[in-house]
């Protein structure tokens, strides 16, 4: 009979526990309801973020390829007028000096481009 007293006694004394919890369900259910909007919004923020970069990649990709237009326009315009003053206008000397000068100038700018990303890099 005791143990049945006992099992009791601590059975009232669980339902008190569970009921001094009761006032905390409303600021349990608040703070679940918070914590889901808030996953919601960072997933609705990654997204953003990845669309902004899948932009910005593609910006980036045009302008590669408008740059690679741009200097492959350049390097026939180049070798155009070399080409034309060695064989059309018989002038050896004054398309070898474009070439030359070209060259130097193209080595120049991938140094200098070299020389960039190496500083870029070093900053990371």
């Amino acid at each position: 009979m005791n143990e049945v007293i006992k099992n009791a006694k601590d059975m009232s004394h669980q339902e008190e526990q569970s009921t001094d919890l009761a006032p905390l369900i409303p600021l349990a259910e608040r703070f679940l309801e918070n914590q889901s909007r808030s996953i919601e919004e960072n997933a609705r923020l990654n997204e953003k973020r990845i669309e902004v970069s899948e932009r910005n990649s593609e910006r980036a990709w045009h302008l590669q390829k408008r740059r690679f237009l741009l200097l492959a326009a350049c390097t026939v315009a180049v070798f155009s007028i070399a080409s034309g003053l060695i064989f059309w206008k018989n002038n050896v000397s004054g398309g070898l000096a474009i070439l030359s000068h070209v060259g130097a100038v193209v080595a120049g700018l991938l140094a200098g481009i070299g020389w960039e990303k190496s500083r870029d890099q070093q900053k990371l």
